[in-house]
Order: structure tokens, then sequence, then C-alpha cells
């Protein structure tokens, strides 16, 4: 064992991360220190360091997307509905032009935050994608969440919208209620309190588009 051990440890084309006070039967505390000195090291990978885009989301999206605008880019396995990327990218931008009519610029120059509590479905993509372009910041919170916890995600990231799954909107009232103030929500599909329906704005040709200038 002591000499298997060793020789993971001489061994240089093995990354691992010896302790100093590893020590064996063989070896005392400080003879296994120098042996740590001599032989740990920081191995570099032999590929070439992963250039990440200096961008914000929506920006890498467009430009890597232009490509493949007739291809199918989600699908939900449950209903069938798909998004192409091109799809995807229209409604984003139909999206992000009426979050900048829901919420006007604010006073101190910030960035508004929405909040999301939403499945992994299709819609969810463009909702997201069209907040970023319309330069909000976004809160996604889990369905799976209790009120309460819901609740202290909206107060802690100061969300000052919040969009909601249809599925999940009878949550709503007992979280804005914890919460203890008012909140504009937006239903993603028919609401069954009246409340405005973020799919008019995915699904609608003729709604005006987020101005890029990319």
């Amino acid at each position: 064992m002591r000499n298997y051990l060793l020789n993971l440890i001489i061994n240089k084309n093995r990354r691992i991360f010896v302790s100093r006070f590893f020590t064996t039967s063989g070896h005392t505390s400080k003879e296994s220190d120098v042996l740590s000195k001599k032989h740990a090291e920081i191995q570099h990978s032999l590929y070439s360091p992963l250039q990440l885009p200096e961008t914000d989301l929506f920006t890498f999206a467009y430009n890597s997307c232009k490509a493949w605008k007739n291809k199918t880019f989600t699908q939900c396995a449950v209903t069938g509905k798909t998004y192409t990327y091109a799809q995807t990218l229209d409604s984003a931008l139909r999206w992000g032009s009426a979050v900048k009519k829901l919420l006007p610029n604010r006073d101190d120059g910030g960035n508004s935050t929405i909040a999301f509590i939403c499945s992994n479905s299709p819609d969810y993509v463009p909702l997201i994608l069209g907040s970023i372009a319309a330069g909000a910041i976004v809160s996604p919170i889990s369905p799976l969440y209790t009120p309460e916890e819901a609740a202290n995600q909206l107060r802690e990231s100061q969300a000052e919208l919040l969009v909601v799954d249809s599925l999940y909107e009878s949550n709503v009232d007992a979280i804005l209620k914890l919460l203890g103030k008012s909140l504009p929500v937006v239903v993603n599909g028919v609401s069954e309190q009246g409340r405005p329906n973020a799919q008019e704005v995915l699904m609608d040709r003729n709604a005006k588009m987020l101005d890029i200038d990319y």
C-alpha cells in the first residue's frame, strides 16, 4: 500500500494534490512534508486557455444563432411546442420591448430586477433573453420554493416585476402577502385573475421589437 501511494505521488502524469500532513508508517510527518514539497507542483492543461466571451448572454446568443435561424432550438417534451433559433430571438426582442414599458428607467440609473417562477419550458428562454436584452437583471426562483422562500428571494433581489407560469399563479397572492408589498405580475399563460399574459407578447408577430444595434 505504501509503495502504491508513493508511486501516485511521484508520477507526474497524474494530477494529484498531496496534503503536507500525509504520512505513512514508513515516513515521519517531517519527511512527508519534504516529499510533498519536492513532488507537488501545478499541472497545466495541454490545451490552450479557454477564451470566454466578454459580452452579455443575449448578445452572445444573438451573434451565435444567426447561422441556425430555421433550426429547432427548444422543444417541450410534454406539449411538443418548439421554437426555432429565429423565433426565440424574435420573441425575446418583443418581450424586451414590453419590459422597457413595464419597467421605466430607475432614478438611480441602476438596472431593474425581474424575478421568474417558471418551468424549464421553451417560453422561458426568450423571456430570460429578452429581459437581459432590455438591461434587466434576472432572478430565477425555483417553483419548488415555499411561499416564504420565494418572498425572501424577491425581497433580497429587490425585484420590481414577477413573471410566473400560469401553473404557479395560485401561489402568487401568498408570496406577495409575505413580501409585504404589491408587485407587478405577468403570467406566462392564461391568468385566472386577469393579469397580463406574456404569451400575447411572445407570439404576436406585429408586436414592437426592442431596438438593438449589432
